[in-house]
């Protein structure tokens, strides 16, 4: 049985744990891991990852997700697809929010503004 008893200790996550995270804008889900490079303090060192599991399997974080999607869903739908539909429903919808905000903005209220897709 593995000991996990480190993750419940907050030092652990402060002191060890978070000077090893990517920037939160570098990585966005599971699709883009494993990343090629080890971050420290968020900051890519020249140092590459072995995209590895300790058990020696290989990482792939979009078959993961797709595995995940596919036990947790009923959707016949491939991640690529789902993106998609997510930003053209922004898209469809985004004016319309941003039109009712804009007249609430008077109001103390701020508009929340997409610029564009992020890319993977």
């Amino acid at each position: 049985m593995t000991d996990l008893s480190f993750f419940s200790n907050p030092r652990y996550v402060e002191k060890e744990h978070l000077q090893y995270c990517a920037p939160s804008g570098l990585s966005s889900g599971l699709a883009s891991l494993p990343l090629d490079f080890i971050y420290i303090n968020g900051t890519k060192t020249n140092r590459t990852t072995t995209k590895t599991l300790p058990t020696g399997e290989k990482l792939d974080g979009k078959a993961t997700y797709l595995k995940l999607m596919q036990y947790f869903t009923t959707t016949e739908k491939t991640p690529d697809e789902i993106y998609e539909l997510g930003w053209s429903i922004i898209n469809r919808y985004y004016p319309e929010v941003r039109l009712k905000f804009s007249s609430e903005r008077r109001s103390g209220f701020s508009v929340l503004v997409v610029n564009s897709k992020p890319h993977f």
